[in-house]
């Protein structure tokens, strides 16, 4: 009996070693983990369970959304323990997948448990989406410009990417493995009938930061038919690796409209017609130089306006009586701006009025300016009263005069200024008025 029980634990033994020698031969693999992450561009490796022993090869296939050797490239390591990948960066943002199976081996050695294994690659770069509405039913196209600046300090930008479709979305986003520089986003009122929209601009990220410690940031606005002809609304910021930070306020151009009334007798324009003249003062020359005009011979009020991204400086005006038979023509000049100031109210208005008889016709010759104010920014300060002149319609100020030309009309000369534009990136570079 002690015999034969001596020899049945002999042979359990051997079977415990036979057993344990062939689970080591034939290792299980699969990973230590079902997901990891990485920022694209940047590589990581993916450990496996056990070591896949010298010689065997894994059968590995790819699913999710990110493509092999156009998003990413991958070996085994030396020594059989992992896989290691390298992202590979691109211009579109995206966030994307490599969802990676082992299906089997080409020798001793079995799938184990974690078979499956999902790498998380996050876009470092920045995401850049405007939207918008019509809120009085016309119709819109906005285009979303993305501007470098050509070189440290020069305040001058080169666009390198844009958006252009006839939707009410557009988007560009700027790749975390682009140029460190200072940037800038347009927002270009392209074409269109609405003289009433809401816009949000949103820019985000998700493997970067903004300002270092938040992934998005919104700026909204509104802008109206004269937009078409004015500057881009813009926003500027700076770029460090994967930081994007010194966010300028949002950037709407806030133009000072000047409209010219009068009264012929009656409450009404009679058959006078008077013409509105806007000139900047030359700060070099000191001569004033004419850059819009309303010189309609129809309507019964004309109107210039000064750019929002006009230069400061000192601004002149001239009330021309052209033409009529009313020997008491009194008239407005009528200022009005949208976010500016005007001295001396606390509005968004400031009205000055003025007389002339017959003595002031002057339908051509030498013309000289009749008020001045200065510009500051979107601050509109020093109004001079109008100066009325024995005769003629524009008294001499500062010894500068303009050169008149001839009268067009039921046109304005100078009003349909507005510069060609075409949809697409250009090559002009552009300097942003703040």
């Amino acid at each position: 009996m002690k015999y034969f029980l001596s020899t049945v634990s002999v042979m359990v033994a051997l079977l415990t070693l036979t057993n344990c020698g062939e689970d080591e031969e034939i290792p299980k693999v699969g990973f230590t983990s079902g997901s990891s992450n990485v920022v694209e561009g940047s590589s990581v490796s993916v450990p496996f369970s056990v070591a896949i022993p010298s010689g065997v090869t894994p059968s590995i296939s790819f699913a999710g959304t990110a493509t092999e050797n156009i998003d990413f490239t991958w070996t085994i390591s030396a020594d059989g323990r992992e896989l290691a990948f390298q992202t590979l960066a691109d211009d579109t943002f995206d966030d994307e997948t490599i969802i990676l199976e082992i299906t089997g081996f080409n020798g001793s050695a079995q799938v184990g448990q974690t078979a499956t294994h999902t790498i998380n690659i996050s876009d470092p770069g920045l995401l850049i989406e405007l939207t918008w509405t019509n809120r009085d039913g016309g119709v819109s196209d906005l285009d979303l410009i993305l501007f470098r600046e050509t070189s440290p300090g020069s305040d001058e930008y080169t666009e390198v990417d844009g958006s252009f479709g006839v939707g009410s979305s557009e988007s560009v986003s700027l790749p975390g493995n682009g140029t460190n520089a200072k940037y800038a986003v347009g927002v270009e009122y392209f074409d269109g009938t609405s003289d009433d929209i809401d816009f949000t601009l949103t820019l985000s990220t998700t493997a970067g930061t903004i300002n270092s410690n938040t992934k998005e940031i919104v700026f909204t606005g509104s802008l109206t038919e004269y937009h078409q002809t004015a500057e881009l609304s813009n926003v500027t910021f700076s770029k460090n690796n994967f930081n994007y930070s010194n966010f300028s306020s949002l950037f709407i151009d806030t133009p000072l409209n000047i409209t010219l009334s009068w009264n012929a007798g009656g409450g009404t324009p009679g058959n006078v017609d008077m013409d509105l003249f806007l000139s900047y003062r030359n700060p070099v020359s000191g001569v004033f130089e004419t850059i819009d005009a309303s010189t309609s011979g129809s309507s019964p009020t004309e109107t210039v306006t000064l750019p929002g991204n006009a230069p400061n400086g000192t601004y002149g005006l001239r009330y021309k009586y052209y033409s009529g038979t009313s020997n008491t023509v009194s008239f407005t000049a009528t200022f009005s701006t949208e976010g500016g100031t005007l001295s001396g109210t606390t509005g968004n208005t400031i009205s000055f009025n003025g007389a002339y008889t017959l003595a002031n016709v002057n339908p051509g010759g030498s013309t000289n300016i009749s008020q001045t104010f200065v510009k500051n920014g979107s601050s509109f300060t020093n109004f001079s009263t109008i100066t009325i002149p024995a005769s003629g319609s524009e008294a001499p100020r500062d010894g500068a005069a303009v050169d008149e030309k001839n009268k067009e009309s039921g046109n304005s000369r100078l009003k349909d200024k507005s510069r060609k534009k075409e949809k697409g990136l250009t090559t002009l570079i552009r300097s942003f008025n703040r």
